[in-house]
């Protein structure tokens, strides 16, 4: 499949995130502008995290594009170097004050391709204790709330305001569960 040519690129917006304009040139001709968002960080890194009575550590958390909380997993940007299993554990405990035994990358996938190249890691923890309080950043607006997957789906199906990217990790857990994991 042949892909476009960039024939010029130009960062139109430079801060916490980043926005760059390329003009694509397609095999047929035609010309268009892409904006893509550059954010901080090329990874991130979500973790579904699980109790040992089969419980799920999610967070409700005001997301400002929204304008709403929605209900999610904890997680954050990566740091250039650091490894997800490490940053899982990292998130985790800074965001719910959970910690766990065992963390295992589930997947790994692009969450909104369309405007931004951020690659996130889904990371099951098990079995998640309440070791602390949470240690938030200023700009963290959550609550750590237990659900159990029934209770998720319910949310889902009554639609509440849920982040897709703890949709994907249930995803990710449910193949988990069914033998169906790195094939």
């Amino acid at each position: 499949m042949p892909h476009p040519i960039v024939v010029a690129s130009q960062m139109v917006l430079e801060g916490f995130l980043k926005v760059r304009n390329d003009r694509l040139r397609y095999a047929h001709g035609y010309h268009y502008n892409y904006f893509t968002l550059i954010p901080p960080h090329a990874y991130a890194v979500v973790i579904l995290a699980e109790t040992q009575d089969g419980h799920f550590v999610l967070n409700e958390e005001y997301r400002h594009p929204t304008s709403r909380v929605l209900l999610g997993c904890p997680g954050g940007f990566l740091s250039e170097d650091e490894n997800p299993l490490d940053g899982a554990a990292r998130e985790l405990c800074e965001e719910t004050g959970y910690t766990a035994k065992n963390f295992k990358v589930m997947g790994q996938a692009y969450p909104f391709p369309g405007v931004c190249g951020q690659s996130i890691f889904y990371v099951h923890a098990w079995p998640a204790t309440k070791m602390q309080a949470p240690q938030l950043e200023p700009s963290e607006i959550l609550r750590t709330v237990l659900k159990t997957r029934l209770e998720i789906q319910q949310d889902m199906l009554s639609k509440k305001d849920i982040d897709s990217v703890l949709c994907t990790a249930l995803y990710y857990h449910s193949l988990m569960e069914n033998g169906l994991e790195g094939r």
